[in-house]
């Protein structure tokens, strides 16, 4: 077997890296744009140290987001059939990446204003609670629209994840043996590393990475707010909301301050 044709076999793996890393750059622009809209919260205790504690931090939770934002596209492109190298198929899978990944954009991007009434990065008890009190709804939804360079700043990233995607083509399938064992042995070496990268740690006796773990990367309560992602904050969100109907808004905010 050639170079050429192993080159083939591996394709999809490496789509799928290429286009992690796209996301990876992406959830670090909204970082930053989160940081950049709500400086006066953050510029008096910035150095560059904390900076790039955050940075090194928020890469850690920007992994978790990431892998469970895409997690249908992974699955789609590692999936062990040669279908997957059709055109349609092939259209399906980069809708999903770009789709899911510009959803993710557009909570974070819309997160920089809300955190200016929250304090705090949102969760789903959050929007229950929006949602239901009519005044924060208004005022939130008002900040938006005076905010709209954030619509083009969204416009802008998804244009970008659209146009960088890259896409992959075995055209090896006809030699459906090896393509298969490839296939399977990529999906299964993939399976465990975005486990751990779902979880935090390769280590399975460790617990999964929480919000409270934030904490490790800064020197105020505030700060925990750029090492987080509003994605993962509501992925970790979700198994809490059924017990959270009636919470106030501090509650809910006791899960970023690891009480």
């Amino acid at each position: 077997m050639g170079n050429k044709e192993l080159y083939g076999y591996v394709k999809p793996a490496i789509a799928v890296a290429c286009n992690l890393l796209l996301s990876y750059a992406v959830f670090m622009l909204c970082r930053i744009e989160f940081m950049v809209e709500n400086w006066q919260c953050f510029a008096d205790d910035m150095t560059v140290g904390l900076f790039f504690s955050i940075i090194r931090g928020g890469l850690l939770f920007d992994t978790s987001a990431i892998l469970y934002t895409n997690i249908i596209y992974i699955a789609l492109t590692l999936f062990p059939i040669h279908l997957k190298d059709t055109n349609a198929y092939a259209a399906v899978t980069k809708w999903v990446y770009v789709v899911t990944n510009t959803l993710a954009v557009c909570v974070s991007l819309a997160d920089s204003v809300v955190f200016q009434h929250t304090g705090q990065r949102t969760t789903l008890a959050l929007l229950r609670m929006a949602g239901g009190e009519t005044g924060i709804g208004r005022t939130v939804a008002g900040e938006l629209l005076s905010h709209w360079y954030l619509v083009l700043i969204a416009a802008a990233l998804a244009f970008a994840m659209w146009k960088l995607y890259t896409a992959y083509r075995t055209k090896a399938y006809y030699r459906l043996v090896r393509y298969y064992v490839w296939q399977l042995l990529l999906i299964v070496c993939a399976a465990p590393l975005v486990v751990a990268g779902m979880r935090g740690s390769f280590d399975v006796t460790e617990p999964r990475l929480e919000v409270a773990d934030a904490n490790r990367y800064v020197n105020k309560q505030t700060e925990t707010t750029l090492v987080l992602n509003t994605p993962f904050m509501l992925y970790r969100s979700v198994d809490n909301v059924p017990n959270q109907d009636n919470a106030s808004v501090d509650a809910a905010g006791s899960e970023i301050k690891g009480e």
